[in-house]
């Protein structure tokens, strides 16, 4: 049980920090098509947690989808600026040695992209976003057409806590259409 709260708490430190793993594209996408207000529809995160300590290592896999969507962003330009409102449920299901236990949680943002005020800047086909705190998070643009826009990231980190290592590898999907 100790394992999973640990688990648990890095896992909602990730969801806050997400940053993509870097990769880029050639496809380029029109930033002209962002501006607007675009509401929140779908939330997915999935991926494994694996941490070792002293007594092991325990792998579990995480489920999170996203529930009661009332969340916007609206991006304008010149300047590039973006305004997050809002608030979603996350439901998350976590899987370890074959048992299951799910939460739900209320959540305000996944990132700076859905964190309150920032900037954000269109370099081929990754949106960039700066908040108010200085908090950087690159998206891939999968979809950016009239009415809908689809946004992915991806998480790899070790990361060392409590004399526990923490391995996470997720990957994340949100999906908004145009009000």
């Amino acid at each position: 049980m100790k394992k999973n709260n640990l688990v648990f708490i890095i896992f909602i430190l990730i969801l806050s920090s997400c940053s993509s793993d870097g990769s880029s594209s050639s496809n380029s996408v029109n930033s002209g098509g962002l501006i607007g207000e675009w509401e929140m529809v779908d939330y997915l995160l999935s991926g494994t947690t694996e941490v070792t300590d002293q007594d092991g290592t325990v792998i579990s896999e995480v489920l999170s989808k996203g529930l009661d969507y009332n969340h916007t962003i609206t991006f304008s330009e010149n300047p590039n600026d973006f305004i997050a409102e809002g608030d979603f449920s996350v439901e998350t299901t976590t899987t370890t040695n074959g048992e299951a236990s799910t939460e739900i949680l209320e959540a305000q943002s996944f990132g700076s992209i859905c964190d309150g005020l920032g900037t954000w800047e269109m370099i081929d086909d990754e949106l960039i976003t700066t908040n108010e705190n200085n908090e950087i998070v690159i998206m891939k643009v999968e979809e950016l057409n009239t009415s809908s826009l689809v946004l992915s990231t991806s998480e790899k980190r070790n990361i060392s806590a409590f004399g526990s290592t923490l391995k996470i590898d997720i990957n994340i999907t949100v999906s908004f259409e145009k009000k």
